[in-house]
């Protein structure tokens, strides 16, 4: 354990007589240092105490102390300089950990409202801390799995501050809806890959471009040029369509999460000793929740009742080709959540790879065959002549 040292200056008549006094003493010096009028001396700490407490004609000054006490004395004298320091570190990690604003992007009230209350659900709310990147995709699975009937598509983007959450509308037909006369047009620009076709006219082909709004199946049944008849048309159009997906994924990936194992105990505080009952399972990683018992302030007595639930952690690092590799598999997850259950992946392509601090950002282009079936009614004839 380091100890403190004293360094003394010893002035006066003679100082060489006053040293053998004190070597007389049975005094102890780590350094001597004679001159002319006057001798420094390095001492411990007791020997110091003894030669302050010794009556003499000499002028004794202390000049430095070395040690623990030292140091502290140095980091007392600096306090204002530290603790403004330390006070700045922290506003400045919570100006860059602390969400402001989230802002959700969509048209319509109903949908941003119901993300809002959803996002405040899992801590995505003003003035409160960021999450991790894998706690953000986690939680953008878990509220598009929560609303598959409503939701198609959603993207969380952290900008500084601030949360910035996109989100697509599913478009689903109602089935109640009393059949009408329609066509099938497309719903996205795509090169036809098939055409499953069950009632209508097909006006299309394999390996054609078609854009947005063009005409695939039709519902008015032809006679040679005429229009000899008009029904719902029915079928599914598949095309090749294509993706630019950007994706980030940090060099290190870090993940917590519960094994469903939990344990309950009673947790006794004295002073600053704590001591825990009926603690028999000992987990190496686990999260605890304390709820207070019985405390009163004017006795250092206290007793909490403690649920500790086991915690796996997962803590890897990833090479640049591991990476990149994760992200190529993170952006084709991304594309397959946006396509229907017959949708599937043709071809894929790193377009850039960049590296930016610690985590790598690519640009992948996919090619994908998915159904671009949507549909437009037909106005008959004779609504058109009672409209005029």
């Amino acid at each position: 354990m380091l100890e403190n040292r004293y360094l003394v200056k010893i002035e006066g008549k003679d100082p060489h007589r006053f040293l053998l006094n004190l070597i007389k003493m049975n005094f102890q010096f780590y350094r001597i240092k004679e001159k002319s009028s006057s001798l420094e001396l390095l001492l411990n700490e007791a020997n110091y105490q003894r030669l302050m407490e010794m009556k003499t004609i000499y002028q004794i000054t202390l000049k430095r102390i070395y040690g623990p006490k030292a140091l502290w004395q140095q980091i007392w004298n600096k306090r204002i300089f530290g603790g403004s320091f330390l006070l700045g570190c922290l506003v400045f990690f919570l100006l860059t950990h602390i969400i402001f604003s989230v802002e959700v992007i969509h048209t319509k009230k109903v949908i941003r409202d119901m993300l809002y209350e959803e996002l405040a659900q899992y801590g995505i709310t003003r003035f409160h801390f960021c999450v991790s990147f894998e706690q953000k995709e986690k939680i953008r699975s878990e509220i598009l799995a929560k609303h598959k009937d409503i939701l198609e598509w959603m993207e969380i983007e952290r900008i500084g501050t601030k949360y910035v959450v996109r989100v697509e509308e599913r478009m689903l037909n109602d089935p109640t809806e009393t059949p009408t006369v329609r066509d099938i047009v497309a719903r996205k620009d795509g090169i036809i890959t098939r055409i499953e076709a069950s009632q209508g006219e097909i006006v299309t082909k394999k390996d054609q471009y078609v854009r947005k709004g063009d005409l695939l199946i039709t519902g008015v049944i032809h006679n040679k040029e005429e229009a000899q008849a008009y029904v719902m048309a029915k079928g599914n159009v598949y095309a090749e369509t294509w993706y630019k997906v950007t994706v980030s994924m940090p060099l290190h990936y870090h993940e917590e999460k519960t094994t469903g194992k939990k344990t309950r105990l009673l947790q006794v505080n004295f002073l600053n000793h704590t001591f825990s009952l009926f603690d028999f399972a000992h987990y190496r990683n686990k999260k605890s929740t304390v709820t207070n018992l019985l405390k009163n302030p004017l006795f250092p007595l206290s007793f909490d009742y403690v649920v500790e639930q086991e915690m796996e952690v997962i803590d890897e690092n990833y090479t640049p080709e591991e990476a990149t590799q994760k992200a190529n598999e993170m952006a084709a997850s991304k594309v397959l959540e946006q396509l229907n259950v017959n949708g599937r992946i043709l071809q894929q392509k790193d377009l850039k790879i960049t590296q930016e601090d610690s985590k790598i950002v690519i640009e992948v282009f996919l090619k994908v065959e998915e159904d671009i079936t949507d549909f437009r009614p037909i106005v008959l004839p004779n609504q058109e002549s009672s409209e005029e």
